[in-house]
């Protein structure tokens, strides 16, 4: 509330008249306060869409679609997608969810993740040899309810007793104590940290599988958006996904797998399906989602994407 008012306090005159306004912002809130703006300048308002709120909150949380804030906050939703000339996600089914919200909607283009320098640079390092002989499985991000982990903490709870694979977790988050706590008695699941990114980059270059986990809420179903995966995908390693949302990325690039975290035993049947694989396999499996990746995910080609939608207006 404070960004929106600070933004309509903004002394307008000395800003040059727009012909575009891009609301993009976290709050639902900045979609009002950009169409606002819109109106006072005559420009074309467009909406852009980084999370699905307020059906997040309500998957995520205990809020119940009745609530009030829930109400006020899909009016706004709703306002923002019938007011907006052009509607911008980086969801790839995001179109599926606006027509659930209203029939009356501007243009919806979907505008995925892009690679960003530091990660364009360590997409052309040369590959470390590994040194473990174990097979490893890696995940990097956080450890927090919406995560998901539980599934893929079981999956390796299941092979405690292989003493040829090992499961490294980075990254920090509320519930990595308790996972670290409940897991202490397990030998071949390690939890490392955070650490620096080129450090992580290097951990990870040195994993056979790298794993993500979703929960199996609704707002999935309009794809995912996740930097992890981008990041994945620019290390050329396979990926084993627990997922069960729109697909994207993943099998449009053929670098591994999407399976449902419900579906225990096709999860471990999976796993180790890559795992049967020889080393130079998984090599060609990462290499199709890095160079899907350095095809479809420049900047240059995402923002061609993006004014050629602001032209068409």
């Amino acid at each position: 509330m404070d960004f929106e008012l600070g933004l309509l306090r903004l002394p307008k005159q000395i800003l040059p008249k727009p012909t575009h306004v891009i609301a993009s912002s976290l709050s639902l809130l900045t979609l009002l306060t950009g169409y606002i703006l819109a109106k006072k300048f005559k420009a074309h308002f467009i909406a852009e869409i980084r999370d699905i709120w307020p059906l997040t909150l309500i998957s995520e949380t205990r809020f119940s679609a009745s609530s009030p804030l829930v109400k006020v906050l899909a009016w706004i939703e709703k306002f923002g997608y019938e007011k907006a000339d052009l509607i911008v996600g980086t969801m790839p089914n995001l179109i599926e969810h606006v027509k659930a919200t209203t029939l009356n909607h501007g243009d919806v283009v979907s505008i995925g993740l892009g690679i960003d320098p530091d990660l364009k640079r360590w997409m052309h390092i040369p590959r470390q040899e590994k040194k473990s002989k174990k097979f490893i499985v890696g995940y990097a991000g956080s450890f927090g309810r919406s995560n998901h982990l539980d599934p893929l903490l079981m999956m390796a709870n299941s092979l405690k007793d292989d003493d040829k694979i090992e499961f490294r977790f980075y990254g920090k988050g509320d519930l990595l104590d308790f996972y670290q706590k409940t897991n202490a008695e397990q030998t071949n699941l390690v939890f490392l940290g955070q650490i620096s990114r080129q450090n992580l980059h290097e951990e990870l270059s040195s994993c056979d599988l790298l794993v993500f986990s979703s929960s199996d809420g609704p707002e999935w179903k309009y794809g995912q958006s996740l930097n992890k995966v981008v990041e994945y995908m620019a290390l050329g390693k396979p990926i084993l996904g627990l997922y069960s949302g729109f697909p994207s990325m993943i099998n449009e690039a053929s670098c591994g797998f999407l399976v449902p975290s419900s579906e225990t035993q096709l999860l471990t049947d999976t796993l180790e399906k890559i795992r049967k694989l020889s080393p130079q396999a998984r090599f060609d499996m990462g290499m199709r989602g890095k160079e899907w990746l350095e095809i479809n995910r420049s900047y240059p080609r995402l923002a061609s994407t993006y004014m050629s939608a602001l032209k068409n207006l």
